[in-house]
């Protein structure tokens, strides 16, 4: 088993239309790379400001394009990732990742401007939106009124339910991975293991552990529905400001995901009383007694949102879904 906490902050998207593998993918030949143990001043022509973020394979930069532009986030590989034994395995997924992506376009699922290499080492150039994360605006304090956290999950169930339409399956749902747009926007990011066919067939556990399902903690498939636990536990914590399964350890989470009993967020907030049964059968511990799809999720938490009170904060307009089998 292997166990991995995924945390790529800061950058977005996705994109296929530009997208080209380079000649020596698949080519039976090492890659070789050159290296920058620095913040570079440039990468494929864009200016490099500061770092936005870094994860288990990438690091994402504020850059600005050439010319008159707007910001954008960069993402490329770690140096250590690109100098480290397994180089080759790395190289193929993050390219794998850029070609998966580029075929996602959904106004919850941000927008890749460019693809290109450096040096022998490929990036994207993605949408950047300053308006920060959710984790972010939960350390501040600010406490989210039911009916704006109901309809940010609403977003975000639209965008899941895009994705696992298409076959995918995110895996790694978490407040860091969900930026805020100026215009309202909840923008799902970092897909860096949503792609990795090969997970369920090793059995590898990769993701965070405090929002990930029961059956992805043993190491069992993840499917659509393990998404929508994790939406589930996300969701109590934006009613509650409080981590659904904390611990020390990864054993000490695991096993409050495995047997632990969440309370009804209303404890906390009696204003989200009509959210009570939608957190708890998103949180079910087995994946049948879950909602099914996202459209499902979404369809009972609109019926719930109808019964709570109206609060100031800005409502975004209610994200569409497909009706199509």
């Amino acid at each position: 088993m292997i166990v991995k906490d995924v945390t790529i902050n800061g950058w977005h998207g996705d994109c296929m239309d530009n997208f080209a593998v380079p000649s020596h993918v698949g080519s039976g030949r090492s890659f070789s790379f050159t290296a920058i143990m620095t913040q570079p001043d440039l990468i494929g022509g864009y200016r490099i400001l500061r770092p936005l973020g870094e994860g288990g394979m990438g690091v994402v930069y504020l850059a600005e394009p050439p010319g008159d532009g707007l910001l954008c986030a960069l993402k490329t590989l770690r140096p250590e990732m690109v100098q480290s034994p397994n180089a080759d395995e790395v190289m193929h997924r993050f390219i794998r990742e850029m070609a998966a992506l580029s075929g996602l376009h959904h106004p919850n699922i941000p927008e890749v401007r460019a693809t290109g290499e450096e040096n022998g080492v490929p990036f994207m150039v993605l949408e950047y939106h300053p308006g920060g994360t959710l984790q972010e605006l939960l350390r501040s304090g600010s406490r989210l009124q039911p009916l704006y956290a109901a309809s940010l999950i609403l977003q975000l169930l639209s965008a899941l339910d895009y994705l696992h339409r298409r076959g995918w399956v995110h895996r790694d749902l978490k407040p860091s991975n969900l930026f805020l747009g100026e215009d309202g926007r909840l923008l799902l990011n970092d897909f860096g293991i949503a792609f990795i066919r090969e997970l369920d067939e090793k059995q590898m556990v990769v993701g965070t552990p405090a929002y990930m399902a029961p059956e992805q903690l043993m190491g069992q498939p993840a499917d659509a529905r393990s998404d929508l636990f994790a939406v589930g536990a996300l969701f109590y914590e934006l009613l509650t400001e409080v981590k659904p399964f904390a611990g020390r350890s990864f054993t000490a989470i695991a096993k409050k995901v495995l047997t632990g009993q969440l309370p009804p967020p209303s404890q906390s907030i009696p204003a989200s009383v009509a959210l009570d049964p939608v957190v708890a059968r998103a949180t079910a511990k087995r994946p049948r007694d879950r909602f099914q799809t996202a459209a499902e999720f979404a369809a009972a938490l609109r019926l719930a949102m109808e019964q709570l009170p109206a609060d100031d904060a800005p409502t975004p307009d209610a994200p569409s879904f497909s009706t199509a089998s």
